[in-house]
């Protein structure tokens, strides 16, 4: 397998997690960089729905699908991480994320 074929095996693992986690709504980036330490990593700009996808070349042959599902979950809480960081907050949001995110989950499970 050549690290193309690798990195969209990733790239389609991934995107099978999106869906399954009902985060269709996110414009996805996919990048094969050098990263030190790290398998994959994902940026998430929560205001505009769009994440990057960062993956290691040097580890791209080590990878499991375990690692793209870890990265799609990463972007199932971003929202609420994004909740979690902001200054103020509307009553009630963090539980409705949470509630969603639950809904999802029970689905999923």
């Amino acid at each position: 397998m050549t690290k193309t074929q690798a990195f969209e095996k990733f790239k389609k693992e991934f995107k099978k997690w999106q869906h399954i986690l009902q985060l269709d709504g996110y414009q996805i980036y996919f990048e094969l960089i050098d990263l030190k330490n790290e398998y994959a990593r994902i940026i998430v700009k929560e205001e505009i729905k769009t994440a990057r996808v960062e993956v290691d070349k040097k580890s791209i042959f080590d990878m499991s699908k375990t690692t793209a599902k870890h990265e799609a979950c990463h972007l199932f809480l971003g929202k609420l991480n994004h909740l979690a960081h902001c200054r103020s907050v509307g009553e009630g949001e963090i539980e409705q994320e949470w509630e969603k995110l639950s809904n999802i989950l029970e689905k999923v499970l």
